[in-house]
């Protein structure tokens, strides 16, 4: 997959267990929680604000080089323009997505997953399908 110039593919050498995506104005403390007790346990994480460079091809190239792409659910998500970007990256490179989802509605999240992936992906439909799937596939395992 070439995206801009920069060349990625599912060969490309593994540096993180997870990418982390999510939207900063609604989850940047929550995810930098969730990165700090990820690497308590071992899992190394690619974080934009522990990032040295903030480019898109840098997070491309992040997401290329992850395990695991974990998307951070939150009201807007999908409405930002990067966190879209990310998420289509992951899906064009076949990355396994985990979905961490905001509960507590004072933080834009909902107690409802469904109702938050549904408000989350409303204008932007191609992703519903992808988070709502993945949730129950993960709920039965």
């Amino acid at each position: 997959m070439t995206l801009g110039g920069l060349e990625l593919s599912m060969l490309e050498a593994r540096e993180w267990m997870v990418f982390v995506s999510h939207a900063q104005l609604e989850a940047q403390n929550q995810c930098a929680l969730l990165v700090r007790l990820l690497a308590e346990v071992g899992v190394d994480a690619w974080y934009d604000m522990d990032a040295e460079r903030l480019e898109v091809c840098d997070m491309c190239r992040g997401i290329a080089r992850s395990e695991f792409f974990l998307l951070y659910l939150t009201k807007s998500y999908f409405s930002r323009w990067f966190c879209r970007l990310e998420a289509s990256v992951a899906m064009a490179l076949g990355k396994q997505l985990i979905v961490v989802y905001e509960s507590d509605p004072r933080h834009h999240g909902s107690a409802d997953y469904v109702q938050l992936a549904r408000h989350a992906t409303r204008k932007y439909p191609k992703y519903l399908l992808s988070i709502i799937c993945i949730r129950y596939i993960h709920r039965y395992l």
